[in-house]
């Protein structure tokens, strides 16, 4: 297949990039700054944003502001918002202009679509949205990205969990207190992480563009963690103890808002994944975690 990958330059852009040439495709990442992406990948194609799309088979859009790039407040909040849901159309009506259109398309969402804290429940991809600020920007994002279907392209809003990878996401922000032996469970440890190696990620979205997959799909491994276990587990793999717990009112007091994305609890299913046939290589946390943090050194 011929791939379009936008935010191709980011942290599961760059796994997703090498991961699709693995699997035989051709590559292009759709840049506003052609010039300036380098990756090492020589055979890589680059575009400007966005360009005919009547040369590709399928499409992947990644684009969006890092939720922790900036404390939250009104305009910030509308920064995050507009960053997806905008590109988000942008690719829509690249769709609507192209001559001939591609087949497929993965538009990243986020678990963040069932809301901030959903307890104990488990949550399958017919569970209902929550009602909080970032359920809602899913809500919008997706909707927005279903506009493709009008067109005749199977579309997949793929709902990211915790994505566990070397060199960004979740870990880069959590290891250096836990390597000083100053981690810990947030609050009682209790509440779940849904989480997934990048790897297995990036291999579930060329699987859903080969397969044509239409509909949402929770982008999580088959073994949600609770806290305190995630912590136990990164701390056993570092060597390091786990003996201080974290009031959740301190991480408000840090990060405001955005905090409840930390202390809230997510129990996800990867079951229509696996109904569909996706075979996870990494389905164990404590085996990704040391996976993920061997080859970081």
């Amino acid at each position: 297949m011929k791939i379009l990958i936008s935010g191709g330059t980011g942290f599961v852009g760059r796994a997703l990039v090498g991961q699709a040439f693995a699997s035989g495709h051709s590559v292009t990442v759709a840049s506003r700054r052609p010039a300036d992406v380098h990756m090492a990948f020589a055979q890589l194609k680059v575009a400007a944003n966005y360009p005919d799309l009547s040369g590709f088979d399928a499409v992947v859009q990644l684009s969006g502001e890092n939720l922790f790039a900036k404390r939250w407040n009104a305009a910030q909040k509308e920064v995050i918002r507009k960053s997806r849901v905008d590109s988000a159309q942008a690719i829509v009506d690249a769709i609507a202009k192209a001559d001939k259109k591609p087949r497929a398309l993965v538009q990243a969402s986020a678990i963040g679509y069932y809301g901030s804290d959903r307890g104990e429940e488990l949550l399958d991809e017919t569970a209902a949205p929550g009602d909080d600020f970032l359920a809602g920007v899913c809500r919008e994002w997706e909707a927005t990205a279903a506009q493709a279907r009008e067109h005749g392209v199977a579309t997949t809003c793929l709902r990211t969990g915790i994505v566990l990878g070397k060199g960004g996401g979740a870990l880069a922000q959590m290891l250096p207190p836990f390597k000083l032996g100053l981690g810990g469970p947030i609050g009682s440890g209790r509440q779940w992480m849904s989480w997934v190696h990048i790897q297995d990620l990036a291999r579930m979205i060329v699987f859903a563009l080969e397969k044509e997959h239409d509909g949402p799909l929770n982008g999580v491994a088959p073994e949600p963690a609770r806290n305190k276990d995630f912590t136990k587990a990164l701390g056993k793999v570092i060597h390091r103890p786990t003996l201080f717990p974290i009031p959740p009112f301190g991480l408000k007091l840090r990060f405001g808002e955005v905090a409840d994305v930390l202390t809230g609890s997510l129990r996800c299913s990867a079951e229509r994944a696996l109904a569909n046939g996706f075979e996870f290589k990494h389905p164990t946390l404590e085996r990704t975690l040391a996976d993920v943090l061997h080859h970081a050194h």
